[in-house]
């Protein structure tokens, strides 16, 4: 924790340059698709819903492939580009495919 300007600067730096080594590390290949699950919790029907989460979309992406989605249930899911701005993990090999994708995209 910062106790002053020039401290809260220092500390902006170095989450700066953190972010950028996270950054090249993503684009060049050396993160594995597992290390960017997030995982949420979906705590009612996904039809109580007004505004979804990034969860609940996940979550609705495994009912329409068929599987049960229930209130309590842990959601894993990555963030994408595009259209559909979140994938779930636990859609399987495909997903795989899409992040395979979405790093060689980062290489441009």
């Amino acid at each position: 924790m910062a106790r002053s300007k020039d401290e809260l600067q220092g500390c902006i730096q170095n989450a700066f340059a953190y972010y950028q080594e996270a950054l090249e590390l993503l684009k060049t290949g050396q993160v594995q698709p597992e290390q960017l699950v997030l995982n949420g919790k979906v705590s009612y029907a996904l039809e109580a819903y007004k505004a979804t989460t990034a969860s609940v979309r996940a979550a609705y992406q495994l009912q329409n492939a068929g599987m049960t989605v229930k209130p309590g249930m842990r959601v894993r899911f990555v963030y994408t580009r595009g259209e559909s701005d979140v994938l779930a993990w636990d859609l399987g090999k495909r997903l795989r495919q899409l992040l395979s994708i979405a790093r060689n995209m980062l290489n441009y």
